[in-house]
């Protein structure tokens, strides 16, 4: 059963889709952006009960290494996403 594998990569591609629509969009939506990096790393903790649970295949693999790959891609191309991210969680 790769259930787990599934969602999780189902997650990421959601997590993914919103902050790609969001960093396309002039404005900046901080709800969209919070959930699309919730999404993400719900999706990465599927990934990991899928190492867990020892599903075969493949897609665990790609749900973790984007998790990783999309928040490196965020902090290289757009910090200041990161730094207004924080202060709205701050307030």
């Amino acid at each position: 059963m790769k259930t787990f594998s599934i969602v999780s990569v189902g997650l990421c591609i959601v997590g993914f889709a919103l902050l790609l629509s969001n960093y396309l969009s002039t404005k900046f939506n901080e709800p969209i952006v919070m959930i699309g990096f919730i999404a993400m790393l719900a999706g990465t903790i599927f990934s990991f009960v899928a190492f867990a649970k020892n599903e075969l295949g493949f897609l665990k693999f790609i749900a973790a290494g984007t998790f990783f790959v999309v928040t490196f891609l965020v902090c290289a191309l757009d910090p200041f996403q990161v730094i207004r991210m924080m202060v709205w969680l701050k307030n």
